[in-house]
């Protein structure tokens, strides 16, 4: 299922109501999830002062968010997506993948992982790769999920990679940016389906 919509706002809610109308309910750990699987979401215009998280959004999940993406500050997994991203074992993948990019027109060979196995044993990151190109002078950047909780943390996900892609859409004097999102196990847990019930 492939769905598109503008803002992230949009598009988590979209998300949401395709999860509760259509999702299979599965056993996770000592819970219960709503789950559809390979979701691909598409957002066309994301921009951080999103009204629909502005009024919606939970304030603790988007600092969580933030500091697992622009922190050293342990999140409870041992590392942050920042020092994923920016010290990969003592490599910067940001800096590499712009390199990357602009070695060659209509480069491809933009992206950076997560994962990594031999550490990863007692949590594997929910968000495993990201990878980005430019394509009619816009910047797209795909993102592949093992899962995503899209209920609850999903839209402060894609606000951060909003902002982590900010500084390398200006770099490349780009005005236009575009995320898709691939996501293996899009899932609402069921203990807040009342709550985002409530929103939609």
């Amino acid at each position: 299922m492939i769905i598109e919509k503008n803002t992230i706002g949009e598009v988590w809610l979209e998300a949401v109501k395709y999860i509760l109308k259509n999702g299979k309910e599965i056993n996770y750990r000592e819970t219960k999830l709503l789950e559809v699987l390979n979701l691909q979401l598409i957002i066309n215009e994301p921009n951080v002062n999103d009204k629909i998280i502005e009024k919606h959004g939970d304030k603790d999940i988007l600092e969580y968010m933030k500091k697992n993406f622009e922190t050293d500050k342990n999140v409870g997994f041992g590392y942050t997506y920042k020092q994923r991203f920016f010290d990969y074992q003592g490599f910067n993948q940001i800096e590499n993948s712009l390199a990357n990019l602009e070695k060659r027109e209509n480069s491809m060979d933009a992206i950076f992982s997560t994962l990594i196995p031999k550490e990863d044993v007692t949590h594997v990151p929910c968000l495993a790769m990201l990878q980005y190109i430019v394509r009619d002078e816009t910047l797209i950047i795909t993102a592949t999920f093992k899962n995503q909780d899209i209920g609850k943390k999903s839209y402060a996900d894609y606000i951060e990679i909003t902002k982590l892609f900010e500084p390398i859409k200006e770099k490349l004097d780009l005005q236009k940016m575009k995320i898709i999102t691939n996501i293996t196990s899009a899932h609402i847990y069921k203990d807040d389906i009342e709550k985002i019930k409530n929103i939609i």
